[in-house]
C-alpha cells in the first residue's frame, strides 16, 4: 500500500491516549524514524564485544593453521560464531515479544562467494574492494530484475508506540525508487572523505527523502555507521590487524560499503521480513555483522597464502 505524506501526518498526529505524545511533522519526521533504528543499532556494539567474535590475531591464525582450503576456513568460522547475534538479541534490554532471533546468514554466503574468486580475498592494496565491486553490481543486477514491482519496507512502523498509542503505518516503495535511492546511498557511502562528510550527505539525504525513502534509509545507515564508527569494532579490528594509516582508510571504506550492500540485499530479498521496526532492523543487522566479520576473516585468509 502506497501512501502520502499529507496521509502519515494526519494518521500521527492524531492521539486519543492520556500521554501526550510527540507531534510528528515534516520537519522532525526523519530524525524521529532515525532514533528509532538507532536503538536496535547498538546490538552492532554489543555483537562485536561478544565473546564468539573476540578473538586475538593469534587465535585467528592457530584457527587458520588448522584448515587447509580457504573456503574450509570460512565456513568453520560461520559455524563458530553464528551463535553469537542471537545471544546478543536474548540478553538486550527489547521487549521479550520483539526478541525474535534472526536465522537467516545470507550476507555472508554472499560476502564468502564474491571473496573467493580473488586468490586472498583481495585485489592489491585495496582490501576486499573487487569483492564488493562485485557485490555491488549484483544488489543492482537484483533490483533491475524486480522491473515494476513494489518492496514493502515495513508493514507496521509504530514509531516505537504500541497500536493503541499511535496508528501504524505501511511504508512501501516501487523499485525504480529504490534503484535511484540505492545509486545516491552507494555513492554517498563509497566517496565520503570521513564521518563528518557521512553524517552530513546522510542528513542532507533524510532531509530531502519522502516518507517512505526515509524509512528505507533510517533501517540501513544506523547500523552501517556503528560498523564505522563504534569503539567495540575498532578494537576488534586493532586486535585483528596491525594496519598503516593509509591501510586502515582503505579497510574503513570497504567495510562501510561491505555493511551498506549485505543490508541491501538482504531487504530485496525473499528472505527479508518487512513486518515491524523492530523485526526488521533486527534481521538487517545481523546481515551487517556477519558480512563484516567475514570479510575481516578474509583479510587473515588472505595474509596466509
Amino acid at each position: 500500500m502506497r501512501i502520502s505524506s499529507a496521509l502519515i501526518l494526519s494518521l500521527l498526529l492524531v492521539c486519543s491516549c492520556k500521554k501526550a505524545l510527540e507531534v510528528i511533522t515534516p520537519k522532525n519526521f526523519s530524525i524521529l524514524i532515525r532514533q528509532q533504528f538507532d536503538k536496535n543499532a547498538t546490538l552492532v556494539d554489543d555483537f562485536f564485544e561478544n565473546e564468539r567474535i573476540m578473538l586475538t590475531a593469534q587465535d585467528l591464525q592457530t584457527i587458520r593453521s588448522q584448515y587447509g582450503e580457504r573456503d574450509l576456513f570460512l565456513k568453520h568460522m560461520l559455524e563458530l560464531t553464528q551463535p553469537a547475534y542471537g545471544e546478543v538479541v536474548a540478553s538486550s534490554t527489547l521487549p521479550a515479544s520483539f526478541k525474535i532471533v534472526p536465522t537467516s546468514d545470507r550476507a555472508a554466503q554472499k560476502m564468502r562467494k564474491h571473496l573467493l574468486p580473488f586468490p586472498s580475498g583481495y585485489t592489491g592494496p585495496n582490501p576486499g574492494s573487487g569483492a564488493i565491486d562485485n557485490f555491488a553490481k549484483e544488489v543492482l543486477d537484483s533490483i533491475n530484475a524486480r522491473g515494476g514491482g513494489e518492496q514493502v519496507i515495513i508493514e507496521s512502523f509504530s514509531f516505537g508506540g504500541s497500536s493503541s498509542s499511535r496508528p501504524n503505518e505501511t511504508f512501501t516503495l516501487n523499485y525504480e525508487e529504490i534503484k535511484i535511492n540505492y545509486q545516491k546511498m552507494l555513492q554517498l557511502i563509497s566517496t565520503a572523505a570521513s564521518t563528518s562528510v557521512l553524517d552530513t550527505g546522510i542528513d542532507e539525504m533524510l532531509a530531502a527523502a519522502s516518507p517512505q525513502e526515509a524509512v528505507l534509509i533510517g533501517l540501513l545507515l544506523p547500523a552501517v555507521q556503528k560498523v564505522r564508527e563504534g569503539k567495540p569494532y575498532h578494537d576488534l579490528m586493532n586486535s585483528y590487524f596491525d594496519m598503516s594509516a593509509a591501510e586502515r582508510t582503505t579497510w574503513d571504506r570497504d567495510v562501510r560499503l561491505a555493511a551498506f550492500l549485505c543490508a541491501y540485499d538482504f531487504i530485496i530479498s525473499d528472505e527479508y521480513n518487512p513486518n515491524d521496526e523492530f523485526t526488521t532492523s533486527l534481521g538487517v543487522n545481523k546481515q551487517i555483522c556477519d558480512g563484516v566479520t567475514l570479510l575481516a576473516w578474509a583479510r587473515v585468509d588472505g595474509s596466509n597464502n
